[in-house]
């Protein structure tokens, strides 16, 4: 790697740890800059502004969620395993080190720049690998015929209701073993029983 890439990802990491710790509109730009050993100068030469920097550090967890995503529908397991298993996947990502602190911060983006923080976190917290397995199961014919998006809509209301908003608003604590279990159930159960058709 180019020492230019280096310092271009060592910015983006510091940028993303000063994001948590401060929040966008306390982060500063010099502590970046402290924290990725760089000079004001190459950090704006890299990212002309503050907005610019946040952007990247967000494509950037997007790529990182998306390529541990790879659901395909499999018609010889069941509906229910598979999905049960796409869950844990997710919630396991979310739950990752750093993951309901960042999410939090894109929250209150949400209130300072509505517009830009929801195009935004749309595009973070969206899965198009979840919408491709309810599209290979709707073909399948596993699932009843559908628009793929509403499907998809319906599962991630489900899933952030239970999962992330509880966390960003500090109401509850992650959960684990059986209890995780029957929320993941809780999930996929209303999905399933509405849209899936009998196995």
């Amino acid at each position: 790697m180019k020492l230019t890439e280096l310092k271009h990802q060592s910015i983006i990491t510091a940028a993303k740890q000063e994001f948590i710790e401060k929040g966008f509109a306390a982060a500063n730009m010099n502590k970046i800059c402290e924290l990725a050993e760089v000079s004001k100068r190459t950090l704006y030469k890299h990212f002309e502004s503050k907005e610019l920097l946040f952007e990247a550090v967000l494509t950037l967890e997007q790529a990182e969620h998306n390529a541990q995503s790879d659901y395909r529908y499999l018609p010889e397991q069941s509906l229910q395993q598979q999905l049960i298993a796409i869950t844990e996947q997710e919630v396991s990502k979310l739950y990752r080190p750093n993951g309901i602190a960042f999410a939090r911060t894109v929250v209150m983006e949400l209130f300072r720049q509505p517009e830009t923080a929801r195009a935004l976190s749309e595009r973070l917290y969206k899965t198009p690998a979840i919408s491709q397995w309810f599209a290979e199961a709707i073909t399948a014919g596993a699932i009843k015929p559908m628009d793929v998006a509403l499907i998809t809509s319906v599962y991630e209301s489900i899933f952030n209701g239970m999962f992330l908003w509880s966390q960003l608003l500090h109401v509850a604590e992650p959960v684990s073993g059986n209890e995780l279990a029957i929320k993941i159930q809780a999930v996929v159960e209303p999905v399933l029983k509405t849209y899936g058709q009998r196995e």
